[in-house]
Parts: C-alpha cells; structure tokens; sequence
C-alpha cells in the first residue's frame, strides 16, 4: 500500500472517529435535555401540588379552629327537659365534620 493511500486512509479514519464522538456526544446532550425538561415538569407539578397542600392545610386550620368554637358555644347550651340540646347539637356537628366540615 502507496503511503499516499494510508494517509488518506488514516485521515478518513480519524474523519469517521470523529464524527462518531460527535454523533454520541450529541445523543447525549439531547438525553440530557430530555431529562432536564422532564425534571423541570416534575418540578412544577410538585410546587402546585404543595401550594395546594398549604391552602388545604389554612383551611383545616380554619374549619378546626370553627368547629372548636362551635363545640365550646353548643356544650354550653342550655338543655331541655327531655335530653341536653348540646349534646344533640355537638353530635350534629361531629357528623358534620366528618363529611367536610365549614366552608
């Protein structure tokens, strides 16, 4: 083999190398991006799914904070001479916390 050929051999060797490394590079660069886009998606479903989470937590507090103040105003409502109207009202108010509580 003419050393001519052998050079142009070996260039056109490093030619293809290259383009490989580059090829692989780039597969890379757009799995990474893939993966960054993906992450990012993530990342903003769970700062709406926590902001949900806080306003979901204010308002239990709130309901909780109500129900509490309702319980204290029924025990000490005045009673009947059949039965106590806040026993009644407190076991209304129990029901109706555990179907959804105060809006």
């Amino acid at each position: 083999m003419s050393p001519r050929l052998a050079a142009v051999l070996a260039g056109l060797g490093i030619l293809l190398s290259s383009a490989g490394i580059i090829w692989v590079q780039t597969m890379r660069l757009d799995l990474a991006e893939s993966e960054l886009r993906s992450t990012r998606e993530r990342l903003a479903s769970t700062s709406r799914a926590m902001s949900e989470l806080e306003i979901n937590f204010e308002k239990t507090v709130q309901r909780k904070t109500a129900s509490t103040l309702a319980q204290e105003a029924i025990s000490s409502a005045p009673t009947t001479e059949d039965r106590p109207i806040g026993d009644m009202l407190l076991r209304g108010l129990s029901g109706a916390d555990l179907i959804g509580g105060f809006e």
